[in-house]
């Protein structure tokens, strides 16, 4: 398989939607690369396997009724230009054991209509409100913005500990977090799969302009075909 997966939907996922023709007229100048292409992918884990992926609960509809105040959180999410999102979780394959190895990798992306909006949606003020005890940390930018944060959490008598690194890639913001047993685990690693979405969401961004851009070559063409033949005639 492809190390970036690409029109058409990759095989290993279902077919993600995409935006609807009339949310495709208004943003006709939008380049928005299938979502299934912009996550990681099994090749960026091969020790792991595809637990879910799923895009109904990444919804504009479906992030706001998460949140306490549903509307407020809707107004927001239209106000910033999202459009949708996609997310898929990994967990260890038979053969991976140990306490080192990260239990859970999740990855998700979020397209929006403009970068600002993005941007806004990185920095906002609720953008860590599932993780209210969050540390923030300072890593090395890997993309066109970059936030990481660090949370131990109990969870039934067990201890484990969280590194989440979000990043905005021109108007798509992906995320990736990594959960191990704690102590162990470390930023590096979340910012090494980080770096490879990342690298994967760049690419889909290429692929779709050079679509676009051999599409508005085409119209181009076939307008000077036609006024050639009004010439001649």
């Amino acid at each position: 398989m492809q190390a970036t997966s690409a029109r058409p939907a990759a095989s290993w996922l279902p077919q993600p939607p995409r935006p609807t023709p009339s949310s495709q007229a208004s943003q006709s100048s939008l380049s928005l690369p299938p979502l299934d292409a912009m996550t990681l992918h099994p090749d960026d884990l091969p020790d792991f396997k595809l637990l879910f992926a799923e895009a109904a609960e990444h919804t504009n509809a479906a992030v706001a009724n998460r949140s306490e105040d549903p509307l407020r959180r809707r107004r927001r999410l239209e106000e910033w230009g999202r459009v949708d999102g996609f997310a898929v979780r990994f967990v260890p394959g038979s053969c991976r054991s140990g306490f080192a190895v990260p239990i859970v990798v999740d990855s998700s992306v979020a397209r929006f209509t403009r970068g600002a909006g993005a941007l806004q949606a990185l920095t906002d003020d609720l953008a860590y409100a599932d993780l209210p005890n969050a540390s923030r940390l300072f890593p090395r930018n890997i993309a066109d913005n970059t936030e990481c944060v660090h949370l131990i959490f109990d969870e039934d008598g067990v201890r484990f500990t969280l590194y989440r690194v979000d990043f905005r890639v021109q108007n798509m913001l992906g995320s990736v977090g990594v959960v191990w047993r704690w102590p162990h685990g470390g930023p590096i690693q979340a910012l090494k799969l980080a770096e490879r979405q990342v690298s994967r969401i760049r690419t889909a961004l290429r692929f779709e302009s050079a679509v676009a851009a051999r599409s508005v070559n085409r119209v181009v063409e076939r307008k000077e075909r036609q006024l050639s033949v009004v010439g001649e005639a």
